[in-house]
């Protein structure tokens, strides 16, 4: 598996829990866990507001080496980091993050959560993200809008897609 060697390059030791946001990364933490031979695989849940903090299923136990990983990484301050807190404020006992975060497709400039925590990309594409003052297709009109937040911008996404 690709991203399991991305993680070995930099990170030799064990992993014993391989957790991530829910949703689309809960298959890849799951493969990813089965190949590093980790105890368990495990997600965060959606608070109200769509974000992946919530963590009360699961209590990871003190000392455990738990790896947090997800399919993809656009910000510092996505799922992928987001998971981590919300796995660090959630669990009842001290958890022991490995010192990097592993993304399959990687499409930031940014290579640190923002916590500071190395991510180790097994995919990378440059892809631009800007402020809205700075935004040149803002601009010239174009509204920015986050696809899946609420639902129905990507609904309106898809419909002018196809016009």
């Amino acid at each position: 598996m690709l991203s399991a060697r991305a993680l070995r390059r930099v990170y030799s030791g064990p992993v014993d829990w391989v957790v991530g946001p829910g949703n689309s990364a809960i298959n890849f933490i799951h493969d990813l866990a089965k190949f590093l031979q980790a105890e368990v695989h495990a997600f965060t849940e959606k608070d109200a507001d769509g974000r992946p903090i919530l963590w009360n299923r699961f209590t990871i136990p003190e000392g455990k080496k738990v790896l947090i990983a997800n399919e993809v990484m656009t910000t510092s301050d996505g799922s992928t980091y987001e998971a981590k807190w919300g796995v660090r404020r959630g669990n009842v006992l001290p958890v022991t993050f490995i010192p990097y975060a592993l993304v399959l497709a990687h499409r930031s400039k940014d290579f640190f959560l923002d916590d500071g925590t190395p991510v180790v990309p097994v995919f990378h594409f440059d892809i631009e993200n800007f402020v809205s003052d700075s935004c040149p297709y803002c601009k010239v009109g174009s509204e920015a809008i986050k696809a899946k937040i609420p639902r129905e911008n990507w609904e309106r996404l898809i419909k002018s897609s196809r016009a």
